[in-house]
């Protein structure tokens, strides 16, 4: 047995550059591939463009701790927290860690494990990780057929290169490192010891120090346990659930049977059928090109803000935005068909580029209607250069359909039903420009959206503004958490005087209450940035951008307004985007229903609605569902002076996390009134 301390290089290439050095690419000194007939001359050769890959835990089970450097206090690892170059990631007894590196590197730890983050990057286009591993098991699931990966890993006494594939290395004192292929590998990788003999590695084949060639390496043999056995359950250790708001049930089987040696099975769910997909298919997510900061991510409230995007109606451009509303000019004469009803996104492309997508909506005639057409015109950020191309036309019928926002793969804009008059139904559509066709995804009875909607790929939800007019008349603009995919409202916080406090940086004067509109939105940096005209004295108007922490505390020390900048005059924005797209958390796994859901007089969307219990805390949802049944009873005014409406926090709180929870409560509510109560069903009209 080799208990030698030499070191052990693993690396996990991408199967895309094998595909273009099959096509004469040729990889050298440590650069990305060139196509062939491209290759630089000389000194001539031009330098690759460096960006950070966004790196996150998401999932973890038992003790996990990260420390910022190897000097620094370990924290215990929260679900979607960020994790940075230089970073150190240990897992303690029966405890396990998988995290997302970049857009297809999906990395578990386990087995008292200690890992480095030495370097993550995107070097032109190819997403390179350097890793360092003490001890424990790490397994990887890198075959992305679109993106690029240079993934190494430093471990005791062995190189292991990868070219898109799933396996696994293990180190543990005293007995040899051994590397394995997982069930479902269709790659091939190879090891190289510190001897110099070096193991070629298909499907589950298995090698180590001591035995390195795996035909000789019997699999079929009973697998000697080297780990401490206190190290996990038995033989497995089980990852539950990654975070709310990707939410959807996940198990990371860690343990290795005696026969098997593969990498972690890795449950997941799709995240546009809902159904499990393969671990050998893995959502794909291109990287970012527009290169972020070096420093650190910004803390609560954050000093700096990356630069995002946003469209200026006023200018017909599309301009990069700083963080003091500084605005630089990226694209002119960017809409072909100016209109006020308009949305900026960030998505992946088919091709896995990082676009930028333009909305714009009209009204045109269709025979004795007016309808609203929807044209979407996407950037290809991957090539700056290159014009801006139209992606699709369609209708979008009464629906006027403004502020985009990104998941993933996927579109989506909320849509303001103004030619029929019905204010207060508003819904969210997710854009298929594929297809050219849109799908009528939530409608929220009561609200009155606004033109924010911003993507948080990193909490698989969408933040929306909305107008709430309670039964007493008062109004109430809100900002909601939502996911479209399983119909989820995840969270509210109504906007009050209490979010500014003497720690809110004001570069002009600022109250939540002089807002009239608010034009766009964004999710950048963990903020969600909102732009929004303002009343001045009663007498004039002007445009503010403002940075609203959703996850603050709303103390005086850690206010949710952060920092409020007045834009740059001569600009209005009515669409906002962040400058990231990443794969998304993947959606809750709600509960079967318990109770009918309501059909009478509700909207299906409405009505097959689930929330969740911080929803439900806000007293967003208490206020949705009353409103409803005040408009449809027999009598509104009756039924609010009857008290039957108390009951109404306890019925929601047995409805809470179900598939169709609205609809669930009311017709709890109204299934336990007598005959004829004014709050009664009007029925049918």
């Amino acid at each position: 047995m080799n208990s030698s301390k030499q070191t052990v290089l693993v690396v996990l290439a991408y199967v895309g550059l094998a595909a273009s050095l099959a096509t004469g690419g040729q990889p050298g000194n440590g650069q990305p591939p060139q196509p062939a007939g491209n290759q630089p001359a000389g000194m001539n050769q031009v330098q690759p463009v460096v960006t950070e890959t966004v790196a996150f835990v998401i999932a973890a089970e038992g003790r996990v701790t990260y420390a910022e450097t190897p000097e620094a206090k370990p924290v215990r690892v929260t679900k979607g927290m960020r994790l940075k170059p230089g970073g150190v990631l240990q897992t303690g007894l029966k405890s396990a860690v998988q995290i997302q590196i970049g857009a297809a590197q999906l990395i578990t730890i386990d087995r008292l494990g200690s890992v480095t983050l030495n370097q993550l990057l995107n070097v032109g286009g190819v997403e390179t990780t350097r890793l360092t591993m003490e001890r424990g098991r790490l397994q990887f699931d890198v075959t992305s057929t679109v993106i690029q990966n240079d993934v190494k890993v430093q471990t005791p006494d062995a190189t292991l290169a990868v070219k898109g594939t799933q396996g696994g290395i293990e180190v543990t004192d005293g007995f040899p490192t051994r590397a394995f292929g997982a069930e479902r590998n269709t790659g091939v990788f190879l090891v190289t010891y510190a001897s110099g003999t070096t193991a070629t590695v298909t499907s589950n084949q298995e090698t180590d120090a001591a035995n390195p060639d795996p035909a000789e390496n019997n699999q079929q043999s009973a697998f000697v346990d080297t780990q401490n056995a206190a190290a996990r359950e038995s033989d497995e250790v089980s990852v539950v659930q990654r975070s709310s708001g990707s939410g959807t049930s996940m198990t990371i089987s860690t343990g290795i049977s005696s026969k098997s040696t593969s990498a972690a099975a890795i449950a997941d769910v799709d995240p546009i059928t809902g159904e499990p997909f393969e671990p050998d298919a893995p959502p794909i997510d291109p990287p970012p090109i527009d290169p972020p900061p070096i420093d650190p991510p910004p803390v609560d409230p954050p000093p700096t803000l990356n630069k995002y995007f946003g469209y200026d109606l006023a200018q017909n451009e599309i301009v990069l935005i700083g963080s003091g509303g500084d605005a630089v000019t990226v694209y002119e004469e960017a809409a072909d068909q100016l209109s006020g009803f308009a949305g900026l996104g960030m998505r992946i492309g088919p091709n896995g580029e990082r676009q930028l997508v333009l909305m714009e909506t009209a009204i045109v005639n269709q025979g004795d209607l007016d309808i609203f057409q929807v044209r979407l015109k996407g950037f290809n950020l991957d090539n700056p250069e290159s014009p801006g191309t139209e992606l699709a036309t369609f209708s979008a019928g009464q629906f006027a359909l403004q502020g985009l926002a990104g998941l993933g793969t996927r579109l989506y804009a909320e849509g303001i039903d103004i030619l029929n008059g019905s204010g207060g139904n508003d819904s969210i559509f997710e854009l298929v420009p594929e297809a050219g066709n849109i799908v009528h995804r939530m409608t929220i009875t009561g609200a009155e959206f606004e033109g924010g909607l911003a993507g948080a790929p990193d909490r698989g939800t969408l933040f929306v503004t909305s107008n709430f007019i309670d039964d007493a008349g008062i109004d109430h603009r809100s900002l909601l958490e939502v996911d479209p995919r399983n119909n989820l409202l995840v969270d509210a916080h109504d906007f009050a005087e209490s979010d500014i406090t003497d720690a809110t940086l004001l570069e002009v004067p600022f109250s939540q209450e002089d807002i009239i509109q608010i034009n766009g939105m964004a999710y950048v940096d963990g903020v969600v940035v909102y732009s929004a005209t303002v009343l001045s004295g009663n007498e004039s108007t002007f445009n503010v951008l403002v940075r609203y922490n959703p996850d603050a505390a709303g103390t005086a020390s850690d206010p949710r307004v952060v920092r409020v900048d007045e834009a740059d005059i001569g600009r209005f924005y009515v669409g906002l985007s962040g400058d990231e797209a990443i794969v998304p958390l993947l959606p809750d796994t709600l509960s079967d229903p318990t109770w009918r859901i309501e059909t009478s007089n509700i909207d299906t969307r409405f009505a097959q609605m689930a929330f969740s219990d911080t929803a439900l805390a806000s007293g967003v949802v208490e206020r949705l569902v009353s409103n409803h049944i005040l408009q449809t009873s027999i009598d509104p005014q009756g039924c609010s002076d009857s008290g039957a409406l108390f009951s109404l926090p306890g019925i929601l709180s047995r409805h809470v996390h179900q598939e169709g929870g609205i609809g669930q409560s009311v017709a709890e509510f109204r299934d336990g009134l007598p005959d004829g109560h004014d709050c009664d069903d009007f029925g049918p009209e």
